[in-house]
C-alpha cells in the first residue's frame, strides 16, 4: 500500500513539474509588456550555460522582435548569477536599471532604453532590457529580460546559436579548458572583448607632445663639444629645492605600513567617498565593523581591492568621481566564501602612487592617490661632463624628445608634480648653456635643457634620482636627419656595397636591421645616435654572433624603408607604410604561445592556424603587389591589443583573423565574423566576410554557416580598417576534423584566403 501511494505521489509531481513548461511548448505563449498583452510568434528558446541547461519555470528565454532586430532576450538573474557565470545582477527600482558587475566589468542596463553602459562608456543597444510578464500564469510577476549576446560577449563569453533546437548556449571560461581527444564543449573565442586578469593588457599610451613649428629636428650630426672639460659649471652647480609646504604631510604617504589580518566577524561596505588634499586625493571606505584583511593589486593600472568578509551594501555598483585621479570605482559582491567584497578604482592616467591603510578602529579604508613629488634638481659638472640630478621621493620617469633652433633636449616627468615650481638659469657648462623647468601640465614636470650644438645623453636611476648626463656624441661617419622622412645615413666602409648588406625588418619590434659583413665599430666610433624625435628612437651599431656589424634602428612605430645607395654611402628612408605600398594586408594567426586554443581530435588550434598562415604566406610571398604583415609567425602569443595595434599602425588596408572551431561534436562547419559597420559604397568588413566566406566555401565545402556580426570581439571592434576572423572547421567534429588534419585541405584553405584577397584588392582598388 504505502509503495502504491509513493508512486502515486511521483506521478503526480512529475506531471506538475511538467505542466510548468509544457505551458511554454503545447500551449500558445502570450507575453504581457508595454501595458499591452501579445501573442509571443517563435519557440521558445531552450538556453544552455556550457553544456548544462539553466532551467526557469515562469519565463523562457525569448526572441524579440519589436524593435526592428532579432535578439534573444533571456531572464537576468537566472542566468548571470548562475554559478557558472557568476556575476552580481542588482535591480534599482527608482530608476529602472539593472545592474551587471563581474570582475572588471560594470554594464548598466535600464527598462526599454537602447543605450547601455559598459564602465561608463555608452552603447547602443539593437533591443532594450524589458520587463515582461508570462500572461498565462497570471501571476502578476514581470521578469527583468536582458539581451543574451550583448551582456555575454561583454562579460567576455562566447554565445552560440543552435537554430535547430531553437537553443542559445552562454560558452563560459571554464568551458574552453579541455584535454586532447576530448569533446570540446564551444569554440574558444580568442577575440573576447577584455583579456582575463592573468593575461594583463599591458598599455603603453604614447605620450602626447606638441612640437612648435618651425622647431623640429631637422638633423643630427654628432656635434663636437664647443667647450673643453671642466668649464665654469663645474666649481658653480645650480640647486633647486623644492617648496617644503608641498612635500609637508605627504612623505610619509609613499610608504604605507603593511595591514595585519584578524579574524573579524563579517562586516558591510556602506559608503565611498573621497576629499582633495591639495597635493593629493583621498577616498575613504566606510564600514559597519572592523575590517578582517584587505588583498590589494594594480591592475591596467586600476587599483582593485578585496575586502576579505564583507558583504557589499553599497546604493550603487559605480560610483564615479570628478578629480584628476579615479574616473569611478566599480564594486560587487566577488565572493561568498569567503564572503569578499571588490573594489576597482579606475585610474585617469598610468602611474599614480596608491597608499592603501586602515583607520586605527579598522572601521575606513584610507585610499591616497598620489604623483611623484619632484623636490630637487641639481645641474653640475664632473669628469664625464655635465648632468643634471633630478629628485623625487621615488625616482622619477623621464621621456626626452630633441628640438633645434635652438637645439634643446626636452626632459618630460610623466606623473609627477613639482615641488620646485618654475625655475631657470644661465650656466656655462660644457653643453648645457641654459635650463629652465616648471609644471608644464597637471601631472608633467618638464625640464628643458638648450645646448651648445647637438649632445648626446645617458638616463640611469639610483635610489629616488634620476641622473641625465649631457655627453659628446661617440658616432662617426653616420647622420639621422629628419626634415620631413626620417633618414638614417652610413658612410660605406671600404670595398662594401649595398648587394653586400642583408636587410632585417623586425617590424613587430618596430626596428630595422642592416648586417655589414666584417667588423667596421672602429670606424662608426661608439655607434649610438640617440635621437629621440619622436619617430625614431634610437640608430645602434653592434656586432652579431657571426662578427659582422649590424646597424639596428629602433623606431617608435612601423615604417617601410627605401633604401637607396650612392658611391659613398648608404641611405635609408623611413616612410609610412601605405606611401610605400598600394595593397597591405595584416595575417593574424589566432591564439598561440601559452593560449592554445581550442583542442580536439589530435589538432590543436593554435598549430592549426599557424598552418594555414604558413601556406598563405607561400602565396603572398610569391605575389609582389601585396605586402602582408603577420602578427606572429612561431609560437609565441601577442596579446589581442597588440595584434590591433600592429593592424592600425600601419593602416592596413585588410585585417585577417584565421581561427577554427569547436563546439560539442555536432556542430560543423565554415563561418566568417565581422564587425557591424554602416553600408557604403567601399569595402566595409561585411562585404570582405563574405567575399571570404564564398571563397572558403567553393574550394573546401564544408557546410555554410554564413557570416555573422560579432560587436564585442576585441581585434573585430578595435581595428580601423575592414577585418574578418574566419572560422574555417570544427576541430571536434569528426567529419571537419577529417579534413582539417589533411594536409591538401589545410593548403586549399590558405588558398581560398589568397584568392579572397585578389578578390577583395580587384573589386575594391585602394587607388594609390
Amino acid at each position: 500500500m504505502k509503495v502504491k501511494k509513493i508512486i502515486s505521489f511521483v506521478i503526480a509531481l512529475v506531471i506538475l513539474l511538467q505542466q510548468s513548461f509544457t505551458v511554454f511548448a503545447n500551449e500558445d505563449l502570450y507575453l504581457k509588456y508595454d501595458g499591452e498583452t501579445h501573442l509571443y510568434q517563435y519557440r521558445p528558446v531552450e538556453i544552455y550555460i556550457g553544456n548544462e541547461e539553466v532551467q526557469i519555470e515562469d519565463m523562457p528565454g525569448i526572441i524579440f522582435t519589436d524593435t526592428g532586430s532579432s535578439r534573444t532576450l533571456v531572464p537576468a538573474r537566472e542566468v548571470f548569477e548562475a554559478q557558472e557565470v557568476g556575476a552580481k545582477v542588482e535591480w534599482i527600482n527608482d530608476t529602472r536599471e539593472i545592474h551587471i558587475t563581474y570582475e572588471d566589468q560594470f554594464i548598466r542596463l535600464q527598462i526599454d532604453s537602447d543605450k547601455a553602459y559598459v564602465n561608463n562608456q555608452e552603447v547602443i543597444l539593437d533591443v532594450p532590457a524589458k520587463l515582461i510578464a508570462n500572461a498565462n500564469l497570471n501571476n502578476g510577476y514581470a521578469k527583468t529580460m536582458i539581451p543574451l549576446r550583448f551582456v555575454g560577449e561583454t562579460l567576455g563569453h562566447e554565445v552560440d546559436w543552435d537554430q535547430e533546437h531553437y537553443r542559445a548556449t552562454l560558452v563560459i571560461e571554464e568551458d574552453n579548458q579541455v584535454i586532447e581527444d576530448e569533446n570540446y564543449s564551444e569554440e574558444i573565442e580568442e577575440e573576447i572583448e577584455e583579456e582575463i586578469i592573468e593575461d594583463i593588457i599591458e598599455e603603453d599610451e604614447e605620450y602626447a607632445i606638441e612640437v612648435p613649428e618651425g622647431e623640429q629636428l631637422d638633423e643630427l650630426d654628432g656635434s663636437q663639444a664647443v667647450r673643453e672639460l671642466p668649464t665654469p659649471l663645474s666649481n658653480n652647480p645650480v640647486f633647486w629645492a623644492g617648496n617644503g609646504d608641498v612635500l609637508e604631510g605627504i612623505t610619509d604617504l609613499y610608504f604605507g605600513s603593511s595591514i595585519e589580518e584578524q579574524d573579524n566577524d563579517v562586516i558591510k561596505i556602506k559608503k565611498i567617498t573621497s576629499e582633495n588634499k591639495g597635493n593629493y586625493h583621498q577616498y575613504i571606505v566606510e564600514a559597519d565593523g572592523p575590517i578582517s584583511s584587505l588583498d590589494e593589486a594594480i591592475w591596467n593600472d586600476n587599483l582593485v581591492l578585496d575586502v576579505i568578509n564583507a558583504e557589499w551594501e553599497l546604493g550603487s555598483s559605480n560610483q564615479t568621481f570628478d578629480d584628476a585621479y579615479i574616473s569611478s570605482v566599480r564594486s560587487s559582491q566577488f565572493s561568498d566564501s569567503p564572503m569578499t567584497t571588490r573594489l576597482v578604482f579606475d585610474a585617469k592616467q598610468s602611474g599614480i602612487h596608491f597608499n592603501v591603510e586602515l583607520s586605527d578602529n579598522r572601521e575606513k579604508i584610507i585610499i591616497n592617490a598620489l604623483n611623484n613629488i619632484v623636490h630637487m634638481i641639481e645641474i653640475g659638472q664632473d669628469g664625464e661632463g655635465d648632468y643634471i640630478d633630478i629628485t623625487g621621493l621615488l625616482a622619477p620617469g623621464v621621456e626626452v624628445f630633441r628640438l633645434s633652433h635652438p637645439d634643446r633636449l626636452v626632459l618630460d616627468l610623466p606623473n609627477t608634480l613639482s615641488a620646485v615650481k618654475y625655475e631657470e638659469a644661465i650656466v656655462e657648462g660644457q653643453y648645457i648653456k641654459e635650463i629652465r623647468t616648471s609644471q608644464f601640465t597637471e601631472n608633467t614636470t618638464r625640464v628643458v635643457v638648450e645646448t651648445e650644438g647637438q649632445a648626446d645623453y645617458r638616463i640611469n636611476q639610483s635610489g629616488s634620482s634620476t641622473k641625465i648626463r649631457i655627453i659628446e656624441p661617440g658616432f662617426e661617419n653616420m647622420n639621422y636627419a629628419n626634415p620631413s622622412v626620417p633618414t638614417i645615413t652610413i658612410e660605406k666602409p671600404e670595398g662594401i656595397h649595398l648587394s653586400d648588406i642583408k636587410q632585417k625588418d623586425l617590424y613587430l619590434d618596430r626596428e630595422f636591421v642592416l648586417e655589414i659583413p666584417g667588423n667596421h665599430l672602429d670606424y662608426y666610433g661608439t655607434g649610438l645616435i640617440e635621437v629621440n624625435d619622436r619617430s625614431i628612437q634610437r640608430v645602434k651599431m653592434g656586432l652579431n654572433d657571426s662578427g659582422n656589424t649590424e646597424l639596428t634602428i629602433q623606431a617608435n612605430r612601423v615604417f617601410a624603408y627605401e633604401i637607396i645607395e650612392t658611391n659613398e654611402e648608404v641611405v635609408l628612408k623611413a616612410r609610412m607604410p601605405r606611401d610605400v605600398y598600394s595593397q597591405i594586408i595584416v595575417v593574424d594567426p589566432g591564439h598561440g604561445g601559452s593560449d592554445p586554443g581550442a583542442r580536439a581530435n589530435g589538432l590543436v588550434e593554435k598549430t592549426l592556424n599557424l598552418d594555414m598562415t604558413f601556406y598563405l604566406k607561400e602565396f603572398l610571398d610569391a605575389d609582389d603587389s601585396i605586402k602582408t604583415y603577420y602578427t606572429r609567425l612561431d609560437d609565441s602569443y601577442p596579446t589581442l591589443q597588440e595584434r590591433a595595434i600592429l593592424a592600425n599602425e600601419i593602416e592596413a588596408d585588410i585585417f585577417l583573423s584565421i581561427h577554427n572551431n569547436a563546439h560539442n561534436g555536432s556542430a560543423n562547419g565554415t563561418e566568417t565574423l565581422y564587425y557591424p559597420t554602416t553600408d557604403n559604397d567601399g569595402l566595409t568588413s561585411r562585404k570582405l566576410a563574405r567575399i571570404f566566406q564564398d571563397s572558403m566555401l567553393d574550394m573546401l565545402g564544408l557546410y555554410d554557416r554564413g557570416i555573422k556580426e560579432r560587436s564585442n570581439l576585441y581585434v573585430l571592434r578595435n581595428t580601423t580598417m575592414p577585418a574578418v576572423i574566419v572560422e574555417v572547421g570544427f576541430m571536434d567534429n569528426a567529419h571537419d576534423a577529417a579534413k582539417l588534419k589533411d594536409e591538401k585541405f589545410v593548403r586549399d584553405a590558405s588558398l581560398s584566403m589568397y584568392r579572397a584577397i585578389l578578390e577583395t584588392f580587384e573589386k575594391y582598388p585602394t587607388n594609390r
